[in-house]
């Protein structure tokens, strides 16, 4: 996304982090929305048990949403 930004706009900042993305990697966070981590929790459970990946994601998709209406 970075790249791309610098190369449409040309901004100099974007390129000195390009540049320089070792030193700079550990200032950029990771946001992740809160459904988003219960899901990939709930999949990682199931696939723990043996379930297939795509098997493991309509279980957790039941277990969070189930969870929630009850």
């Amino acid at each position: 996304i970075l790249s791309d930004f610098a190369a449409e706009t040309g901004s100099a900042a974007a390129k000195r982090i390009l540049d320089h993305l070792e030193e700079e990697l550990p200032y950029f966070k990771k946001i992740i929305p809160h459904d988003y981590n219960r899901m990939l929790a709930a999949v990682s459970h199931f696939e723990e048990t043996g379930i297939p990946h795509e098997a493991a994601e309509l279980e957790a998709f039941r277990s969070v949403y189930d969870t929630e209406e009850k």
